[in-house]
């Protein structure tokens, strides 16, 4: 995997976000008197997340996704960079469980049908979601996006 590659991709694709944008998405985010905080009481109203907090979160963020990957897709080590950081970002953004329920897509991609799965990722729910950040995927998968 080309490391560098990939990880631009997802931050194109994704966004460095903002420390709000951020909490939305994490699982120990708590609201008291007004403020949300995250972990140990760190209040992200006020505080947010320096550039480095956020960088540290996506870089585990990333090991996590690309594990996903590695799980669902047996020969995921042998798929072209592009298609590697296509999935990766799917699976970034929607965690194991929902790629998981992607089971036709997931058929395709391991019999090598990448037009298949192209059209499996734009004909979903998520894709009506996420339509820029789907059509940048669906065309990786395809192998006509230039990274």
């Amino acid at each position: 995997m080309e490391n560098q590659l990939i990880i631009g991709i997802l931050r194109r694709l994704a966004g460095k976000v903002n420390s709000r944008a951020a909490a939305g998405t994490c699982r120990k985010i708590k609201k008291r008197h007004g403020r949300l905080t995250i972990a140990v009481g760190r209040n992200l109203n006020d505080r947010g997340l320096a550039d480095d907090e956020i960088d540290y979160l996506f870089a585990n963020d990333l090991v996590i996704a690309l594990q996903i990957c590695q799980g669902l897709y047996p020969s995921f080590a042998s798929f072209t960079p592009a298609r590697q950081a296509a999935l990766i970002s799917v699976a970034f953004n929607l965690g194991k469980p929902r790629l998981a329920g992607f089971r036709r897509m997931r058929a395709v991609i391991n019999r090598g049908n990448w037009q298949g799965a192209a059209d499996e990722a734009e004909n979903s729910l998520w894709a009506r979601q996420t339509r820029h950040r789907a059509t940048n995927i669906a065309a990786r998968l395809r192998g006509v996006h230039k990274p």
